[in-house]
């Protein structure tokens, strides 16, 4: 499986690229992860490590022994540090994660894999590797991944975005093709009320033109990004999308649905946790994490 989990994404801990190293180790320990992705890198998933003082060996061994769910993992890291995260250092690395570009190596590999002009001038790593695993997932997963009917999990987060730069997009793709597939788990909805419906608003996109386009032409998520400009005759809003990128950044749930997330995870409400996408992404990943271990065992 493509390990959907992007390096954007960061849980409690607050520190980007943890909760994709935990996905990958966890596909890994189940046999599961695409063989083109290793269980963690030299780069990313190594550098990390190091920063906190923990053995890329380790964490690897752990995760296959133990099968972690994401806060059980992080709580490991936590105590394994021999060099403890800081909010020093957890803002200098995902400003990193955030602004690095790729060697040109790797940039014209992953161009050249996703049918990308080389002359384009979109420069961004987070970019071109969300566009990589998304391509991949179509490719490989979509027509013949272990998804099981009903069980997959979004696992692209509302952070997470393509080309266009907008927040939210991708996982409303990823839904909507799921739900037309006959994959998408049964609590997710393909294209809710909430944050997909504001997404297209902010777009200025028709919302029932939009879902009839995806669920039937299940496209790539770069061929979706183009329909999304050619609806918009490439004159998307940046101001617009600008504040909606912070809403979504920054946005905290309200108690009831707070209460509703921590009371599936089991954690208390003590008042600690109100960030929506912290809360939304240990949601997910403790749905992916059951989903996981029940195709183990079945």
């Amino acid at each position: 499986m493509v390990p959907l989990v992007s390096s954007l994404c960061y849980g409690p801990l607050g520190y980007c690229q943890v909760p994709r190293t935990w996905w990958k180790s966890l596909l890994n320990a189940y046999g599961l992860l695409d063989p083109e992705y290793p269980p963690y890198s030299q780069m990313l998933d190594h550098w990390w490590m190091e920063g906190f003082g923990i053995n890329d060996e380790e964490i690897l061994e752990y995760v296959t022994s133990e099968k972690p769910n994401y806060l059980d993992f992080e709580k490991w890291v936590e105590e394994t540090a021999r060099r403890k995260p800081n909010p020093v250092g957890q803002n200098s690395w995902n400003t990193l994660i955030e602004t690095r570009v790729h060697r040109p190596i790797k940039f014209f590999s992953i161009t050249e894999a996703l049918g990308l002009k080389p002359e384009t001038d979109l420069k961004s790593a987070v970019v071109l590797n969300n566009l990589e695993d998304w391509h991949y997932f179509n490719v490989r997963d979509l027509p013949e991944a272990p998804l099981l009917p009903g069980a997959a999990i979004p696992l692209i987060s509302s952070l997470d975005y393509g080309r266009l730069g907008v927040c939210q997009l991708p996982r409303t793709w990823l839904k909507v093709i799921l739900e037309a597939k006959g994959l998408l788990h049964s609590d997710y909805p393909g294209c809710g009320d909430g944050l997909d419906a504001k997404v297209l608003k902010t777009l200025g996109l028709d919302r029932d033109a939009t879902v009839e386009f995806l669920q039937s032409e299940t496209p790539a998520y770069s061929v979706f990004e183009s329909w999304v400009s050619e609806q918009k005759r490439g004159r998307i809003d940046g101001e617009a999308v600008k504040e909606w990128n912070h809403f979504i950044r920054t946005r905290e749930h309200l108690e009831e649905k707070r209460n509703s997330i921590l009371d599936f995870l089991g954690l208390p409400n003590d008042g600690n946790m109100t960030s929506a996408v912290v809360l939304n992404h240990i949601e997910d990943w403790e749905y992916a994490y059951r989903e996981l271990k029940s195709w183990a065992i079945s």
